[in-house]
């Protein structure tokens, strides 16, 4: 939503220049470094010409290793957005959580508390968490315009499955600064602002922000008569505190929506996988849409 669809001469360019880093892939086992286990919290800019950030990954088994200026993504057991859990398992938190710190304090100052890390329930499209960390608003009196970087590294997460990956291929090609906008004109009520609404066989009517609570967003998908699409709703709600402690409420039930569910045995809580972007290096991004990591 309120993001460019086209590849232009850059992106031509970036998928040209960084084929050789797409390949050039190293992983090392062991023991992260001190910066490696640092709990990242707080998202810094982007630009093209940096280098992938290095993370830390973690498989079920708990095998630590370093993707070094490889990977444009990060998969993950679910249940490792909780910072402590990420920690255990040895890796660098896969989602950044939302502070006080890393949010514009004008969302405050208007009655807004959007800190945490946020479950997308009932999604029927495969995107399940998202992070409001580094988004800004033009003002602390309504009406309010949330500027909303969720195209960063660490601040969206899709099912690891077919139709995540080609949800992850489809996103590469938008630059990670891209923002997306918010009108509130209320501490309850906001429309994302979205270039589709008349957009032929689409044709969005709104997508409504709605307030239910403190830890839970109405989110409707509404489309005009002739839109092909259904009208949806889900539930934005609130997993992981600003705090990065665990919903009592929510925490738990989005563990059992991520159980892994096999032929045989019992299945682990949070087991399923996601992914996120791991990285803002946007040529990077770009050169595995067709070259995907394999470190």
């Amino acid at each position: 939503v309120g993001r460019r669809a086209a590849m232009g001469s850059t992106e031509h360019e970036c998928m040209l220049s960084g084929a050789a880093s797409c390949a050039a892939e190293s992983t090392v086992t062991g023991s992260p470094t001190g910066d490696e286990e640092a709990l990242l919290q707080v998202s810094a800019p982007s630009t093209r010409a940096s280098g992938a950030a290095k993370i830390v990954s973690a498989d079920s088994a708990g095998t630590k290793k370093r993707e070094a200026d490889v990977c444009a993504q990060i998969t993950y057991e679910s249940k490792n957005v909780l910072p402590a859990n990420a920690e255990a398992a040895g890796m660098q938190p896969p989602m950044i959580v939302g502070t006080d710190e890393n949010i514009d304090p004008k969302f405050k100052e208007a009655g807004f508390d959007f800190t945490g890390i946020w479950w997308m329930r009932d999604n029927p499209v495969p995107e399940e968490l998202v992070s409001f960390a580094t988004a800004t608003a033009n003002s602390s009196t309504f009406p309010v315009l949330m500027e909303w970087f969720n195209s960063r590294s660490r601040l969206w997460s899709w099912l690891d499955d077919p139709i995540g990956w080609l949800l992850v291929k489809f996103y590469s090609v938008f630059e990670p600064n891209d923002p997306a906008y918010v009108d509130f004109t209320s501490s309850t009520y906001g429309e994302i602002q979205t270039f589709l609404t008349d957009f032929p066989l689409i044709w969005v009517d709104n997508w409504p922000f709605v307030y239910i609570n403190d830890d839970e967003w109405l989110r409707p998908s509404n489309f005009k008569p002739g839109s092909l699409l259904p009208q949806t709703n889900y539930t934005l709600t609130r997993i992981v505190l600003g705090d990065g402690s665990p919903h009592p409420t929510f925490w738990p039930l989005f563990l059992e929506h991520t159980k892994t569910r096999p032929w045989s045995g019992e299945g682990v809580l949070g087991g399923k996988k996601m992914i996120s972007m791991a990285s803002d290096n946007y040529c990077l991004r770009l050169c595995q849409i067709l070259l995907p990591c394999a470190a």
